[in-house]
């Protein structure tokens, strides 16, 4: 017979499928848009900064594109 311990076990709830899927999701969707941004610097032929420089012209132009529209 095997002696009691005195330590009581307490139960450990199951982790749900459902944050486990979303989290995987999430690091899916990270890693889908690291990709994407790989292939524009290779199709553009520029490095990180000429990439940030295209996307601020870009959202400039936008940016007065909007302002045209709704204020003129």
């Amino acid at each position: 017979m095997k002696p009691k311990s005195k330590y009581v076990r307490i139960p450990v709830p199951l982790k749900r499928e459902v944050t486990h899927r979303s989290k995987q999701k999430f690091i899916d969707l990270i890693g889908m848009h690291k990709r994407s941004i790989e292939r524009e610097k290779i199709k553009l032929g520029v490095n990180n900064y000429g990439l940030l420089w295209i996307q601020f012209f870009r959202g400039a132009i936008s940016a007065i594109i909007i302002e045209r529209l709704i204020f003129h």
